[in-house]
């Protein structure tokens, strides 16, 4: 039964690495945020468009003074942050990209900003990459066995230091007991959100890590308990893709919640797990930014469109926001195939696109007025240059009296 509704490119040839860090900076006081930048800017190699912010509840955090008692009380911890940064790892885990930008923060118990002890870019090259360099020529196979890869090997080990000398900081700044009360009212929630300028990702796609233990709060309903408080809370993050990440061995709660609470303010909760980030997401090697309106019925509604490719024919960071007060932002998944520069097709996948405001995505597809596009599960764009236009639809539905109309046309321009 149908529903109504009324509505980059090729590796350089050659590759300068960046200078490799003094070994005895940024190992500082357990006050001073290290700098492990060298990775950032790699001549010859084009930059992951995605920021990752992590933020440890300090509560998670065991009080240490060095590294040695750092890795012997936070054992898991530091796997967990190793994971996630280290050269070494993410080669095979795929959880972060080589050169993408890294912070760490650690969140005080008392919910105020999180104070950052990390930022970095882990140096390197992916699999694909090294490869595509290495099939240019001889001279560059040469290059990668040489003297070039003994320097980039060095800087990897370098970043490395400099990421648990900053895990050593952050357990001088452990502690704050258990927390109580509701999920609604977490201190820990509180402090991510007012760290407004640690979420300013600039001209990338933003990903929040959050590593906290939600288990000893309270229930404050699903996920429509989740958009109201989301929306009193009033936050923005920068439509953002959020991993919540508990401690390991202990109970993963709140996801309905916690669902509705970050989209109501601009985000997509992603993933929920225990011990480990639980989802790989494809990064932005480019984006695009448009501003149009939406053909509802009797009247258009102003949008807002990011668009990202992964490189590899999938949307990465993309979303289309329909503006309003409050905005209600709908993040997208599919593909993207591109015969130019600024010519792309990009096409829906079975993600669900709208279902995304359905209390309960995964069951039976449903569809409300009041959400965003109704619920409409499909979207085709065509990019041309600085104009995008397409439609958003859905077999399900209709729109208005006519009964044959099943979607809503979009249309937008480049954001300058």
């Amino acid at each position: 039964m149908r529903g109504r509704l009324c509505l980059a490119s090729g590796i350089a040839l050659t590759l300068a690495l960046a200078a490799c860090d003094d070994p005895g900076k940024g190992t500082g006081s357990s006050h001073e945020t290290i700098r492990a930048e060298a990775g950032c800017d790699m001549q010859g190699l084009g930059k992951p468009l995605r920021l990752t912010v992590v933020f440890i509840d300090a509560r998670t955090l065991q009080r240490t003074a060095d590294a040695t008692e750092f890795a012997a009380k936070n054992a898991a911890m530091r796997d967990l942050i190793l994971s996630i940064a280290d050269p070494g790892r993410i080669q095979s885990s795929g959880v972060t990209a080589f050169r993408e930008s890294v912070s760490i923060a650690v969140v005080p118990a008392d919910g105020s900003p999180g104070q950052l002890v990390f930022v970095g870019c882990p140096p390197g090259l992916s699999a694909t990459e090294l490869a595509e360099a290495k099939s240019k020529s001889s001279a560059v196979g040469e290059f990668f066995t040489g003297d070039a890869q003994s320097k980039l090997d060095a800087q990897a080990e370098l970043f490395t230091r400099q990421l648990i000398g900053a895990l050593t900081a952050a357990g001088d700044r452990a502690g704050g007991g258990a927390p109580g009360g509701a999920i609604a009212a977490s201190t820990f929630l509180t402090g991510v959100r007012s760290s407004q300028a640690l979420l300013d990702a600039k001209d990338r796609a933003l990903r929040l890590i959050l590593i906290s233990d939600f288990s000893p709060l309270s229930g404050s309903g699903g996920f429509a308990e989740g958009v109201a408080a989301g929306q009193a809370a009033g936050g923005r993050f920068g439509l953002a893709e959020v991993d919540v990440v508990a401690p390991a061995g202990k109970a993963v709660v709140h996801k309905d919640f916690l669902r509705g609470w970050f989209l109501a303010q601009g985000a997509n909760l992603v993933s929920a797990g225990a011990g480990r980030v639980a989802v790989a997401t494809p990064v932005p090697r480019r984006l695009w930014r448009f501003e149009g309106s939406a053909a509802y019925p009797g009247r258009n509604e102003p949008i807002a469109i990011r668009i990202g490719d992964d490189g590899a024919g999938k949307l990465a960071g993309a979303w289309l926001t329909l503006r309003g007060t409050p905005d209600r932002a709908t993040p997208m998944t599919g593909t993207i195939t591109c015969i130019g520069a600024d010519r792309c097709t990009v096409q829906s996948d079975d993600g669900g696109f709208a279902q995304a405001w359905n209390p309960a995505p995964s069951a039976k597809a449903d569809f409300k007025s009041e959400w965003p596009f109704g619920g409409m599960r499909s979207f085709a764009f065509d990019l041309a240059s600085d104009r995008l236009t397409g439609k958003v639809s859905d077999d399900s539905v209709y729109i208005g009296p006519d009964t044959n109309k099943n979607s809503i046309a979009i249309t937008a321009v480049a954001k300058r």
